[in-house]
């Protein structure tokens, strides 16, 4: 199964690796998982293989195989800054090691600004976080088919400079439909969307935007069909990672790389609001990393992002608000460590020492204490 998780939300993502589980076990099935994403993935199975320039690089038991790489569950990375052993896995294992060497961060009297992701480059005008203008504003939409119930019913949302929103919810809650209300490409049955500036979208499927025969001429021609100067261009490409690929054509690379192109593609035309639908399907640790840069780097000057994704752990690194939708609506919508630690897509860290979101925000509250891990 090749990426087979990618797209699915937590609930059903953990539904089709216990059906593997049963069939494996049950039936004597084998079953072979290309994923990156590991924490759902890694736990489960009995060997890794890792590949590397079309090599095995890396192949045995899991907890040794998969523990060191970039894309390692976050308990694992946690475990490698307290110096645990063995690197765990699963939230299990890491909620047992942290019983058996308790971490006093009491000192600090609770996580603050300090040690909360993201940390954005600074900006002299608006920082991530910060409460800026209203961009886009939904008042009362609803969207559908008319005749039938509405995928989106009576959504109230406004999006300000300086926010990353990350958009979570269940497969069908009405994601993209929003998405696509907001960048004018689907009619509201009902309510209004106000617009100050231009919008952008990235739809799932990157390779419905690539057509160009190298990936320089891919984010080039955005600019020639706004009539923009091409000046942004070599910064979205260093910015995304892509200035070495930037003579490829874009239909040889792979899919994390397809849609880093397509993001600098959307986002070289300069809208100060970038709504990115499942951005991350499917892509590996450095690309999500390249990716979390810009959208951070995005919102510091003055733009807003969301970013639709089942990917609770980058909520968790790089989102200052989380909306989660159910049944077309909002059901939640606060700061993402709120919503967050309030639901079921608390990430993995927040799940072993609470109220820590990220591995991050444990470095540097140990920094802040003047220790490293004990």
């Amino acid at each position: 199964l090749d990426e087979p998780t990618s797209q699915l939300d937590p609930v059903a993502g953990d539904e089709l690796l216990g059906v593997l589980r049963r069939l494996n076990e049950e039936w004597g099935t084998a079953v072979v998982l290309a994923e990156h994403r590991l924490e759902r993935a890694g736990p489960m199975a009995d060997r890794a293989v890792v590949l590397g320039a079309g090599r095995v690089v890396a192949a045995g038991p899991p907890g040794t195989v998969l523990g060191d790489l970039p894309g390692a569950p976050p308990v694992a990375h946690l475990g490698h800054l307290l110096g645990w052993d063995p690197v765990p896995l699963t939230v299990r294992d890491a909620r047992r090691l942290a019983r058996a060497h308790p971490l006093d961060l009491s000192e600090l009297g609770g996580v603050d600004d300090r040690f909360a992701s993201p940390t954005p480059p600074s900006s002299p005008e608006v920082g991530v976080g910060a409460s800026g203008d209203v961009l886009v504003a939904a008042r009362g939409v609803a969207v559908g088919h008319a005749g039938a119930a509405p995928v989106v019913a009576g959504i109230d949302l406004e999006l300000r400079a300086g926010e990353i929103v990350a958009l979570l919810g269940r497969n069908g809650a009405g994601k993209t439909t929003l998405l696509r209300t907001l960048a004018d490409l689907a009619a509201p049955l009902r309510g209004t969307v106000e617009r100050r500036d231009r919008v952008a979208l990235l739809p799932q499927d990157p390779s419905s935007l690539l057509f160009s025969p190298t990936v320089r001429a891919e984010v080039a021609e955005t600019c020639r069909l706004l009539g923009h100067d091409r000046a942004g261009v070599d910064l979205w490409l260093d910015r995304l990672g892509l200035t070495p690929l930037a003579d490829r054509h874009p239909r040889s690379l792979s899919t994390g790389e397809r849609q880093r192109v397509a993001v600098a593609a959307v986002a070289v035309g300069g809208a100060p609001t970038l709504l990115l639908d499942e951005p991350t399907r499917g892509i590996d640790a450095a690309s999500r990393a390249a990716l979390e840069t810009a959208a951070t780097e995005h919102a510091a000057e003055g733009g807003v992002v969301v970013i639709a994704t089942h990917d609770v752990e980058l909520a968790a690194r790089c989102a200052t608000r989380v909306v989660v939708l159910g049944g077309g609506e909002v059901v939640a919508d606060g700061p993402a460590r709120d919503v967050l630690s309030g639901s079921l897509f608390a990430p993995q860290v927040l799940r072993v020492l609470p109220p820590f979101l990220t591995v991050a925000e444990v470095a540097a509250a140990l920094a802040a204490l003047g220790r490293g891990a004990s």
